[in-house]
């Protein structure tokens, strides 16, 4: 799907402060600036009310989990999803053995979700949505991981089977410490095609370090001032938006009574 095909879905959450309005605002004109055409939600986060892969829609209401974006993350061959999928015990195979049975020509990866620690040193909680901790740049064939909410100092297996899911799929794979700045979520990144049969990655600007691996990559990439949405509300960027068809009716993918009318704006 080209850009010219496609609307961006953006939740501004006009009347709940809780998740910064004037952010997702922002956001939402930056990616209008940018040439997309821009829809937006009276929603926390649209990514998670369904997901759009290889032509087809699956929902949240309708699908359960399968339909939670949040979960996964995409590349034209290839599917990651996060171990934590079905809920319960972490299971990389019951997760690779469900998205198969939906999308039975791509190979499917499950991923061992990430791990987040308060200031406070309270124990450990799992991030189930694997977008908050990786990031898949198809035009570059880049993967990349976050090193510190993954553990990859204490886990060298996991390590190695996102090294080998790199490997089979001819990607590169890069391990980004994001030390501080883990708390930003630098990895959840919006990524949208552009007219050059590549990519524009709306990045979080508050992580320099992030961005000099992307140069590095020669990834085109937009940066927005993301400070209050991350760890305290549980999303950035890529949370708070999501893509559909030009052609497709919001109506069916988000809940009507989140369904913004354009003249608020």
């Amino acid at each position: 799907m080209g850009s010219e095909d496609m609307s961006v879905v953006v939740g501004v959450c006009p009347n709940a402060s809780l998740f910064f309005r004037e952010e997702r605002e922002g956001l939402a004109r930056m990616i209008e600036d940018c040439g997309y055409n821009v829809q937006r939600v009276n929603d926390s986060w649209p990514r998670d009310r369904y997901i759009f892969y290889d032509g087809r829609y699956l929902t949240k209401r309708d699908a359960g989990t399968l339909g939670e974006g949040g979960y996964f993350q995409f590349a034209p061959d290839f599917i990651l999803v996060s171990d934590l999928l079905l809920g319960g015990v972490p299971s990389r195979s019951l997760a690779e053995r469900e998205v198969s049975s939906y999308f039975p020509s791509k190979h499917v990866y499950g991923i061992h979700c990430g791990e987040c620690r308060s200031s406070s040193g309270d124990k450990a909680q799992p991030i189930g949505h694997i977008d908050l901790t990786c990031l898949v740049i198809p035009s570059r064939r880049l993967l990349i991981f976050d090193s510190v909410l993954h553990r990859l100092g204490a886990f060298e297996n996991i390590r190695n089977y996102f090294f080998g899911i790199g490997e089979r799929e001819n990607y590169s794979v890069e391990f980004y410490e994001s030390k501080e700045s883990f708390k930003l979520y630098p990895l959840n990144c919006l990524v949208l095609p552009n007219n050059n049969d590549g990519e524009l990655v709306f990045a979080n600007r508050c992580d320099s370090g992030f961005l000099g691996l992307l140069s590095r990559y020669d990834v085109e990439f937009v940066t927005v001032p993301v400070h209050c949405t991350p760890m305290e509300s549980g999303g950035s960027i890529r949370c708070c938006t999501n893509i559909k068809e030009l052609s497709k009716p919001i109506n069916e993918l988000i809940f009507p009574e989140k369904v913004i009318n354009p003249y608020w704006f």
